[in-house]
């Protein structure tokens, strides 16, 4: 990885572009199936098809993110995926057409898939395991949703007095940016040079190991549900509580995500993964409980937010301490394999979650009935099966 200092530089960069293009991603995303909606006139359907069509590409670039940083270093892998999203932004400036758009957005998301397993990769290689590793990799998630939460307040004000194409052009400068500063990262390859078959054959050890049972539930299941903050809620929000209810979701959920994490993550590391698992879950579920409640009140909307946000604060840092505990030096792979196993889970959440929202009309007994789908799941966390003798943590 280079000498010390060489590694500390580049770390540096690394969080400073993941807080920039965090920013320049979430000018957008508040607002994107809203856009996608109201002023390219697509269906709610057709709108969950895109999204799940951008988990795909998200999990195409998740498998990708191993073989460019074991193959040709992190740092190519880095450029591509900002790359890929400095290409993806125009395309909604200058077309309105289902398939271009749909283009758009997978772009955006394979690139995001390439650019957070290798970051995520490259941080944990230069910390030691245990509680500081834990707490690093919570600095990384609290820098990246800092930029999670400078994005909607842009996005407010732009929405208000410019256009969505300003978003767009501004989201695109940001990346831009990113991407020029990723030539000042000096990183070494991370790991022994693998072939297809032995990248394979590590990919399926790593499914052996005995929290990977209960990580690839949990992985699957919580991207499933969290599509209920990243689609239906903007959806809900402006059209039963306030215009400006997806930009505030995505406010109240970037500052709990910046601010809770590194307060917990001694907590996280700790706790027994059972546990602490079941608690991110059962928080969803009390979630959408509230969000039945919402309806021209936006306070209690604010309030369904933080219950999904602290449950997605909980269950990312745990699943991220787990992950790399089972990797080794594996770390590229087994964050990618995270990655994959998240994208299929928002696939199924789509379509699961925005056919529900058409059957039920928009109405609040969605949320009756996704509370109990959560409920459901968060149990299932506890019957998960994980051989006999292994020390939870």
């Amino acid at each position: 990885m280079g000498d010390g200092s060489t590694v500390r530089r580049s770390a540096n960069i690394i969080l400073i572009t993941t807080f920039l293009s965090n920013a320049g991603s979430y000018l957008v995303i508040p607002i994107l199936a809203v856009y996608l909606v109201q002023t390219a006139g697509l269906s709610v359907a057709v709108v969950g098809a895109v999204y799940a069509s951008m988990a795909v590409a998200q999990s195409a670039g998740s498998l990708l993110a191993g073989p460019i940083a074991h193959h040709i270093g992190p740092k190519a892998g880095l450029a591509i995926g900002l790359a890929l999203r400095v290409m993806a932004f125009p395309i909604f400036v200058v077309s309105e057409s289902t398939v271009h758009l749909s283009v758009a957005c997978m772009l955006i998301w394979c690139g995001s898939g390439i650019y957070v397993p290798i970051a995520k990769s490259v941080l944990s290689a230069a910390i030691p395991p245990g509680n500081q590793r834990a707490k690093y990799l919570a600095l990384r998630n609290s820098v990246a949703n800092a930029g999670v939460a400078v994005g909607p307040i842009i996005s407010i004000g732009v929405v208000r007095h410019s256009s969505e194409t300003t978003l767009f052009w501004s989201a695109t400068a940001l990346f831009a940016v990113c991407l020029v500063s990723n030539f000042w990262v000096v990183l070494d390859k991370l790991g022994t040079r693998l072939s297809l078959g032995n990248y394979i054959a590590s990919l399926v050890s790593l499914t052996k190991m005995p929290q990977a049972k209960l990580l690839i539930y949990t992985v699957i299941v919580f991207h499933a549900l969290f599509v209920l903050f990243q689609l239906v809620m903007p959806i809900y929000g402006n059209a039963k509580v306030s215009a400006t209810a997806p930009q505030i979701a995505y406010l109240v959920n970037s500052i709990l995500v910046v601010v809770v994490p590194l307060a917990v993550a001694g907590w996280i590391q700790r706790s027994r993964d059972r546990l602490c698992l079941f608690l991110g879950l059962s928080l969803v579920a009390f979630s959408c409980v509230t969000m039945f409640f919402c309806a021209g009140q936006l306070g209690v909307f604010v309030v369904g937010v933080i219950f999904i946000s602290i449950a997605e604060v909980i269950l990312i840092v745990k699943i991220d301490v787990i992950a790399s505990a089972v990797a080794g030096s594996l770390l590229s792979i087994s964050f990618g394999a995270i990655g994959v196993l998240g994208t299929l889970g928002a696939v199924v959440g789509n379509q699961l979650f925005s056919g529900l929202l058409s059957q039920t009309n928009t109405q609040p007994i969605f949320w009756i009935i996704s509370g109990g789908i959560a409920a459901v799941l968060a149990f299932g966390v506890l019957v998960v099966k994980v051989p006999r003798g292994t020390q939870m943590s």
